[in-house]
């Protein structure tokens, strides 16, 4: 089915996204399960939410089979010379959602390049929220550092410029109408712990975050997680028992 006209999203063409945005840009649209993955369906002309306020309606939305899309995360899991380990954000007990709960590197997309290929959502928002040092510079995550973990499924993005197939762990949160596409990279880092700084590359005034680093095979079965956080740790327990 169409989706119907939404009075305070914004009608636009995929065309137009191509431009370069300042603000975020998450599309109204329909989506298909199978046992395998999902499929997500962007047409031409697409609504979408670029501001808090038409970002709130699309989220509190009560029509059936209408989801925002894209989010996307990532969980960085660093091989150094003492042991691997795993990066959270830790957000403070006033933050507006999930506080006092661990986060990982995620947001929303900011154009069509995003909206067909989440994996470049995943890798922006990895190198803009995690500022990785050593004595020999910035360390950047990559496409080519993402893993499969057993927990990934297939998302068909239908468009106008054909289909595009990616992997990924999905989860659904009903309570925003959100599909938020999630990703895992493993970068090895040939540092000793103590010689790797990471800070939050948004703290900008506006958030009290730090960083947490679990070790790999500790990271608390009982941890205060947001729902992405709990997807991913629940992916990586898994490789890591059936390795």
């Amino acid at each position: 089915m169409a989706i119907p006209i939404i009075p305070g999203l914004k009608q636009t063409t995929l065309i137009s996204l191509l431009r370069p945005r300042e603000s975020f840009a998450i599309a109204a649209v329909e989506m298909t399960t199978s046992p395998t993955g999902i499929s997500i369906y962007l047409e031409n002309t697409i609504q979408i939410a670029d501001d808090k306020t038409s970002r709130k309606i699309l989220e509190n939305l009560s029509v059936e089979n209408v989801w925002r899309w894209a989010a996307g995360g990532i969980g960085v899991i660093i091989d150094t010379l003492d042991g691997t380990y795993f990066i959270c954000i830790h957000k403070d007990a006033d933050a507006p959602s999930y506080a006092d709960c661990d986060t990982l590197p995620s947001g929303l997309s900011i154009g069509v390049d995003e909206l067909i290929h989440p994996d470049i959502l995943a890798k922006r928002e990895a190198n803009e929220e995690l500022i990785i040092m050593t004595p020999n510079g910035r360390i950047m995550i990559e496409e080519e550092d993402f893993i499969e973990t057993g927990a990934e499924k297939t998302i068909q993005i239908h468009s106008p410029f054909g289909v595009n197939e990616v992997r990924g762990i999905i989860c659904l949160d009903e309570s925003t109408n959100g599909i938020d596409y999630l990703r895992v990279a493993r970068k090895t880092i040939l540092f000793a712990i103590a010689d790797i700084k990471i800070t939050d590359g948004e703290l900008n005034g506006k958030l009290d975050r730090e960083i947490r680093i679990y070790k790999l095979d500790e990271i608390p079965s009982d941890g205060k997680f947001t729902p992405v956080t709990t997807a991913v740790v629940s992916a990586i327990k898994h490789m890591l028992h059936s390795t």
